[in-house]
């Protein structure tokens, strides 16, 4: 008994010590008493082999196994529902497994760009080929922003404007296509300034400083530069005139008849004969009158007509009729001599200042009326001439014609109209203009 008793102490101190595919004996007998059945159970990992369960003898002996590693040579091993395994890294990032480094150059498989890596800054430029803070390039901030404060760009990159942004206010309501203007002296207040933003007149990229404005076109809306440096409150003073008056009826004269008029010319039938005259401060005329002095005897009651048109600056250089502005709706009385008047279209029209030109056109050779004496020298300083002889000969030029083809029929003239320039004989209609209002 004693025997069994120190052979189990012998094997319980070889287990403690963790030595495993060891035989274990135990055995003999002597004494008395009752012998205990010993078990020997082995855990994970272990087995017997032998007498490992017994009450007289024990010879038995235990063997430990290992477990391999998951995986191949170089994976990463990790436990796998139990059981060992292993993986290698693959998509965007690699694993030294000897270092245990990651290195990432991708994300969803795409190559990291040039910005991944650079500092931000002026490195960021770089990295894109780019200049900082120039022409087409990036924009860097430069300096101390304060919050709420408007940025602005400058030679040196993106700065703090010095004032804080949203500090301008508005009117509680305002009209739609209105400009807007400042209320005050903070200027950081806005009112409605009552001008539409359509009918604000554009002109020019650049003018000639002293000249004065005149249309271009007929919006209304389009000014360009006049090409003249004379100014509106000077021109009556250039042919001493003290100015309209403005009193509906008053008759005013042609400035350019310097001299005493004479009969006209017989002329060609349905041809334009024109003069300039000379308008020296804006105005409203209502009606055109002529002198005449002889008579139509094949259509007496009326064998002349009369228009007004503005001023054409040719190609040539030289000035002629241009754009109509009105003429008489019914012709001038020629039943009788003397003084006629004929009221316009219209009713009423604005001439401007400056150069304007009045019409005739004769219906037959016959009647004649009082005309600009060929000998004045004023009409030639006014519209120029191709010819030297009608600008300083013993006859001048005094009108120009253009040839027509139905009485009483207006239209605009252009450069490419031909004017033939009279001066041997006179067809400068000596007319008359009626003031409806001033201007």
């Amino acid at each position: 008994m004693k025997k069994i008793v120190v052979l189990f102490l012998i094997f319980l101190s070889t287990l403690a010590r963790g030595d495993f595919a060891q035989q274990v004996n135990g055995g003999g007998s002597g004494g008395s008493g009752t012998v205990t059945n010993v078990t020997l159970t082995p855990g994970s990992n272990v087995t017997t082999s032998g007498t490992c369960s017994s009450t007289t003898s024990i010879n038995c002996t235990l063997n430990a196994t290992a477990t391999s590693p998951g995986g191949t040579s170089g994976q990463i091993g990790y436990n796998n529902s139990g059981a060992f395994g292993g993986f290698t890294a693959s998509g965007d990032a690699t694993i030294n497994t000897a270092s245990g480094a990651v290195t990432v150059t991708k994300t969803s498989g795409t190559a990291f760009g040039a910005l991944a890596t650079v500092a931000p800054g002026s490195g960021v430029a770089a990295a894109l080929a780019a200049s900082a803070n120039g022409t087409g390039g990036i924009g860097l901030v430069n300096g101390a922003i304060t919050a709420t404060d408007c940025l602005e760009w400058s030679s040196s990159g993106i700065v703090d404007a010095g004032f804080v942004c949203g500090n301008t206010t508005g009117a509680a309501s305002s009209t739609n296509g209105d400009l807007a203007s400042f209320n005050g002296t903070t200027g950081k207040i806005l009112a409605d300034s009552g001008v539409v933003a359509a009918n604000v007149v554009t002109g020019p990229a650049s003018a000639t400083s002293g000249h004065f404005a005149t249309f271009n076109g007929t919006s209304g809306k389009s000014i360009q530069d006049g090409g003249s440096t004379v100014t509106l409150s000077a021109t009556p003073n250039l042919l001493g005139m003290p100015g309209y008056i403005n009193a509906a009826g008053t008759w005013y004269a042609n400035p350019y008849e310097t001299a005493s008029p004479a009969a006209s010319g017989t002329g060609a039938a349905l041809s334009y004969y024109c003069a300039p005259f000379w308008i020296y401060a804006p105005l409203h005329i209502e009606t055109l009158a002529i002198r005449v002095t002889t008579l139509s005897t094949g259509n007496t009651s009326a064998a002349l007509a009369g228009a007004i048109y503005s001023d054409l600056l040719t190609t040539g250089n030289v000035h002629r009729p241009g754009t109509l502005i009105d003429y008489t709706g019914t012709p001038f009385n020629t039943g009788a001599a003397g003084n006629v008047q004929a009221s316009l279209n219209n009713g009423n029209d604005a001439i401007a200042q400056g150069v304007n030109w009045v019409c005739i056109q004769k219906f037959d050779t016959v009647a004649t009326f009082y005309s600009i004496s060929n000998v004045t020298r004023s009409i030639p300083s006014a519209i120029g001439t191709t010819t030297m002889a009608n600008a300083i000969g013993t006859s001048t030029v005094t009108s120009v014609s253009t040839t027509g083809s139905t009485f009483n029929s207006w239209a605009n003239f252009t450069s490419s109209t031909t004017w033939t320039e009279n001066s041997s004989s006179s067809y400068g209609p000596t007319m008359a203009l009626q003031i409806y209002s001033v201007p």
